[in-house]
């Protein structure tokens, strides 16, 4: 099976659009089509107004649905499970175990995938399948991803309006803590899926940690997801430890060898948040808003 190649008339005139340089102005389409730059520096030919998207993740499925893309979609990977009616949508398989028969048989006229799936970028375009890369390394980032998605799927106003949103959620937060002395900020121990493996100050949770009004204790280490030692969290003795709902549970942290005397697990300050809330989606300002509440309770009632 074969998906027909997107062309664009010769006469065409086209603005490429660099979201990585942060170009959201001075757009231009042709009636049918538009070519954007995406996240890997390719020109990508998209239609003006795609109709049958597949979303190779979760969180672009949960953007998709935010901006009010969701009856565009035709098929999802199999961690797209929010919103619920995601469910209802042809399951692909995932980036690293794709059903590509099935994919190619729903003829998307857009895929879209993060910067980390680019290995299936010349498996899709092998059957002339059009594929958008994106990618977001901070929150800031993030809202520009989403007005790339709003843009790629012909709901700007609504990406628009989604951003802003969250932006005001944020500067809410930022209102409160941006007057807090160092001095006076928690240390944050942050636990992913892994047993001591954190996140530096190259991250999403960084950041939600910095803009709740904690300090990442693992934000100087050199990779992205450090794997810290027992006896490094011990010495930092933060004052809150927050791990990932899908990693371990608040019992089995405070029961590990020598972390009773662990500032946090002596003041019962061990939390677990939705693995969800911390990701690439519209949800992380939840995650946001909820690690504000635990870090300074006095200022977020």
């Amino acid at each position: 099976m074969a998906v027909a190649v997107i062309a664009i008339a010769a006469i065409s005139i086209v603005v490429l659009y660099s979201f990585r340089a942060n170009t959201l102005a001075n757009n231009t389409f042709t009636d049918r089509y538009k070519v954007v730059v995406d996240y890997m520096g390719r020109n990508v030919s998209v239609p003006k107004n795609p109709e049958r998207i597949v979303s190779l993740s979760g969180d672009l499925t949960e953007i998709l649905y935010a901006i009010g893309a969701g009856d565009k979609i035709v098929g999802v990977d199999s961690y797209s499970t929010y919103p619920p009616e995601a469910a209802n949508k042809t399951n692909v398989g995932t980036s690293g175990a794709l059903n590509l028969e099935t994919l190619i048989a729903l003829r998307p006229d857009l895929v879209l995938l993060w910067c980390y799936q680019a290995h299936l970028v010349p498996v899709l375009e092998k059957y002339n399948i059009t594929v958008a890369v994106v990618d977001a390394t901070s929150l800031s980032d993030l809202m520009q991803t989403m007005k790339f998605v709003g843009l790629l799927c012909g709901k700007t106003e609504a990406a628009e309006a989604l951003t802003t949103d969250l932006q005001s959620r944020l500067n809410a937060i930022k209102e409160k803590t941006q007057w807090i002395p160092d001095s006076e900020k928690p240390l944050v121990y942050f636990e992913g899926m892994s047993p001591l493996r954190s996140y530096n100050s190259s991250t999403f949770t960084n950041d939600m940690i910095r803009i709740a009004g904690g300090i990442n204790i693992a934000a100087n280490e050199t990779t992205k997801y450090p794997p810290l030692k027992s006896e490094n969290v011990l010495m930092q003795n933060p004052n809150v430890i927050i791990v990932i709902s899908s990693g371990a549970s608040e019992d089995s942290i405070k029961a590990r060898a020598g972390w009773q005397g662990i500032d946090a697990v002596k003041n019962d300050k061990v939390y677990r948040i939705d693995t969800k809330w911390c990701s690439a989606n519209p949800r992380i300002i939840l995650g946001v808003e909820q690690i504000a509440k635990w870090l300074h309770p006095e200022l977020f009632k």
